[in-house]
């Protein structure tokens, strides 16, 4: 399809984002448009923010075919992503932060393709570009780097004025606020940046020139670009073969940060209580203090705390018939400890747990010749019977073979991670073709382990039930040898620390395996690496010395050797005090650098990056390995919180006190059309990221009790949200929000009590698809969306202003407590399974409707009658192909 030249895109440009006066479209019409196809919403919309997002590419990319690939990826998202944004007013931010995301992406991909080749250089004004007064590509990264670490109010100030180059006027507009707001916005941010690139190693004339120019960079986009664009989004929303019209690497990267994107919208139930909801990445280093096995925060011993509740339950299949000798265990991890509790069914298919601590708990089914079943809820005294339904069996099976592709028999195959915990108990041995096979698996995907003695073992191996045989190569370890000694002396270093890694793009992305740390006494050593991924790396850490990393060891055929001289240098240092001052003594101190930390019930769960742990002594010191400021100390205990950021760099690091503040608490009741709502998943989560430590995320879930309540023991002081969660796909274990949802604030040492729904007016309705598509099979009902009219409502983050709400399978939908005003509800419907052939991510609707509900002010309430919408058709979603 030949792309339409840029006269048109002018004229659309005029038509729709210069005020509309002679199509009437509005921003949310133009997205509408842009999802379902239109080119001229394409060219519209690439001849406006095209130069933003390029440039803000070609920042982050040497070279210029890598960042022609990223700006065409970054629009691959938003055709995907264009129907669900709720803030289309904020369109050009929201594809900055994508075009970041895509940008490192598309890094990663061209350091992994080109490790053995020097890097291309960059055309002629784009390195070491004088506009920009910047000289390495790290450093032009870095602007957008760090203007995604702005604020939120800032940075869309930044990214409509400097970025986009809208005037103060119309960005005042877009933000509605005044026009000396944007400027004191501005202002902010402006010092704030400037600092921050002073910080990096930027020279001050430097990092003030660049900020200025970064917004006289963008140039228009190349219209063979242009026009190339045009075509691919065309060919992706027209169901065209989409392999065959997109080249595979902007393929991959748009993919991978619409998974990211789903990933931290749709939060499974499990991984919340892993901490994999919506995570705040920064690249400032951190170090958490934890103890491994707290006291209560009041140190007080409550009733709570006595392991004297017992949950009972009934376990049936599909058809209602009881389930006997099914095995039914309480708890989250069973890897290296036991079960809270177990029971087995009887011929009745009851069970009873006994034993067990009132509070969240997470009970695990498994029966012979059926599928497992897990359910998160609360342990009470007193509670009513659960009772589990078990489907039909599924069936994973595997081969594992050598590097020369013959079998590996007995190699042990366990199961790992499902739905976010470690509590399905099954394990099994390969034969001698070795073949595995697990006939009672569950209907989604289980994340197994295997291994075999003289290989490298793989961790989450991705299983799907009913899939055909998958062969698994393994391979030996790759031994590294070498010596440890002063550089200075030449004296050899008795006691060290060696981490085995995998390196990144750059020499601050490397992934070390800190759970598998190794403490060596004597000069020299030898260690075996797995060679399951590239370019494996070692790190040494010795007391008082800096920490050494060896070279990319990539040809893993052969023995390596590597010898670390160490210089001397100081380490961090500090202490860890209690709320009433005395020191914490045997805490774990964790020095985190790149990458994030996730706190769930006031535990880090940590994630793979340069960190080490230590612990405190008696008298609550701790010492870790140096790194670069700006860094935060962060510590976590059962009686609270602390954090301290350094920010000074130069001579030795500063030594840290840390007095814990103590945990806020949460205690709540959930109302659904009226009446107290039972057995639903609640997640709670920091409301934004002010006033929380740098690269740290915090979140935690749990289900209402029988009467709708629930609560949160160790929350953190601030603004959180609080919101409903529900299954988006039927067994897959992956939960979105919907509504209602609230922010309420929490102060350290006090317990904040909520309603969550209950308030404004409940609206229902029905979704008839159109006629021909309700016959033709092959769709489901996509979660529905409510979003307030500009104006019409409170900030989106305050109750009954919208969501996201579930559609039943019968098209019935029931959106929560909606306070007044007035409001766009979109209902899809989308293909069952993704079609392919629908987009790149199988996902374009196949039908769908934009209705305006207006709420009066009058009634609303626990006691107000739902607004009924009646049933509504939504329009089909013809391709352009077929018009």
């Amino acid at each position: 399809m030949a792309a339409h030249g840029t006269g048109n895109a002018a004229r659309e440009i005029g038509r729709i984002f210069d005020g509309g006066s002679l199509a009437g479209l509005d921003d949310a019409e133009v997205l509408r448009r842009f999802a379902r196809g239109d080119e001229a919403a394409f060219e519209a919309v690439l001849a406006r923010l095209g130069p933003m997002v390029l440039a803000t590419c070609r920042r982050a990319l040497r070279d210029e075919q890598d960042a022609e690939d990223a700006f065409q990826a970054t629009f691959l998202v938003l055709l995907r992503r264009a129907g669900s944004l709720r803030r289309p007013e904020r369109l050009g931010p929201w594809l900055h932060g994508v075009a970041c995301r895509v940008a490192s992406r598309i890094r990663a991909q061209a350091a992994r393709r080109r490790q053995d080749e020097p890097r291309a250089a960059r055309p002629e004004g784009l390195a070491g570009s004088p506009a920009l007064g910047i000289e390495s590509a790290e450093l032009r990264s870095a602007i957008d780097e760090e203007i995604s670490r702005l604020p939120e109010r800032d940075r869309r100030a930044v990214v409509l004025c400097l970025l986009e180059g809208r005037s103060h006027e119309e960005t005042a507009r877009r933000l509605r606020c005044t026009v000396g707001s944007v400027r004191g916005r501005l202002d902010k941010a402006r010092r704030t940046l400037k600092g921050r690139l002073i910080r990096r190693g930027v020279a001050p004339a430097a990092a003030a020139t660049s900020l200025s120019a970064a917004g006289e960079a963008n140039a228009a986009v190349p219209a063979p670009l242009l026009g190339g664009t045009v075509a691919m989004l065309a060919k992706a929303a027209t169901a065209e073969a989409v392999s065959a019209a997109i080249a595979p690497g902007i393929l991959e990267a748009s993919r991978g940060v619409v998974r990211g994107m789903i990933a931290a919208r749709l939060t499974a139930a499990a991984a919340i209580v892993l901490g994999l909801g919506v995570l705040a990445m920064a690249a400032a280093p951190l170090v958490v203090a934890i103890e491994p096995t707290p006291p209560r925060q009041d140190g007080s011993s409550k009733a709570s705390d006595r392991r004297n509740v017992t949950v009972t339950g009934r376990v049936v299949d599909d058809e209602g018939n009881p389930v006997a000798g099914a095995a039914v265990a309480a708890g989250t991890d069973f890897r290296e400890k036991e079960p809270d509790a177990e029971a087995v069914t009887d011929a009745e298919g009851r069970f009873a747990l006994k034993g067990l601590k009132a509070g969240p708990v997470v009970l695990t089914v498994q029966g012979k010749g059926h599928a497992p079943d897990l359910l998160a809820t609360t342990a009470a005294p007193g509670m009513k019977p659960v009772e589990f339904e078990l489907k039909a069996a599924h069936a994973i099976r595997g081969r594992i073979v050598d590097a020369d592709d013959k079998p590996i028999a007995g190699a042990p195959i366990a199961a790992d991670e499902w739905r976010g915990h470690h509590t399905l108990r099954w394990h099994a041995r390969t034969d001698a073709e070795g073949r595995y096979r697990w006939d009672d698996a569950p209907a989604d995907m289980v994340l197994i382990d295997l291994g075999s003695l003289g290989y490298s073992g793989k961790r989450y191996w991705q299983a799907a039930p009913d899939a055909p045989e998958k062969t698994i190569p393994m391979r030996r370890p790759f031994r590294v040898r070498g010596r440890v000694t002063d550089a200075e002396t030449g004296r050899p270093i008795l006691a060290y620390s060696l981490v085995p890694g995998y390196a990144g793009p750059g020499p601050g992305d490397h992934d070390w395996a800190n759970d598998r740390v190794r403490e060596v006494r004597g000069s020299s050593f030898e260690l075996d690496l797995s060679t399951e991924r590239p370019n494996p790396v070692v790190r040494v850490e010795a007391r008082g010395y800096a920490p050494a990393v060896s070279r990319r060891l990539d040809d893993p055929s052969s023995e390596a050797v590597v010898d670390f001289p160490l210089r001397k240098r100081a380490w961090i240092g500090g202490e860890v005090r209690l709320p009433d001052g005395p020191p914490a003594a045997d805490v774990r101190v964790l020095a985190f650098g790149r990458g994030f930390v996730s706190i769930v019930d006031g535990r880090p769960m940590m994630e793979s990056g340069p960190y080490r742990i230590a612990a405190t002594g008696p008298d609550g010191t701790f010492g870790l390995p140096p790194m670069e400021p700006p860094y935060t100390v962060l510590a976590l205990h059962a009686r609270g919180l602390a954090w301290h950021r350094q920010e000074a760099a130069g001579g030795a690091p500063s030594a840290t006190t840390l007095k814990l503040q103590p945990w806020g608490r949460v205690e709540g009741r959930l109302r659904l059309g009226g009446r107290p709502a039972p057995g639903q998943l609640i997640r709670i989560s920091r409301a934004d990221a002010q006033d929380r430590p740098a690269g740290a995320w915090w979140g935690d879930g749990t289900q209402t009790d029988p009467d709708g309540r629930f609560a949160f023991d160790r929350v953190v002081p601030g603004d959180v949200r609080l919101s409903r969660q529900v299954e988006v796909e039927a067994g897959k274990g992956i939960y979105s929000e919907v509504t209602p949802a609230l922010v309420a604030a929490v102060r350290s040492g006090e317990t904040t009590e909520v309603t969550l729904g209950g308030t404004g007016r409940p609206v229902v309705g029905k979704v008839q698809p159109p006629p021909g598509l309700a016959r033709s099979g092959g769709w489901r009902h996509a979660l529905g969306f409510v979003s307030p009219r500009p104006g019409a409502a409170a900030a989106p983050s305050r109750p009954g202003t919208g969501g996201a709400f579930p559609v039943e399978a019968d098209g019935s939908f029931s959106i929560e407590g909606l306070a007044p005003g007035t409001y766009d509800v979109l209902l899809q419907v989308t293909p069952e399974p993704p079609d392919a052939s629908r987009g790149p991510f199988g996902q374009v609707p196949l039908a769908m409707i934009r209705r305006e509900v207006v709420i009066p002010d009058h009634p609303t309430g626990p006691d107000a009658p739902p607004l009924d919408l009646g049933t509504i058709t939504p329009e089909r979603v013809e391709s352009q192909g077929a018009r």
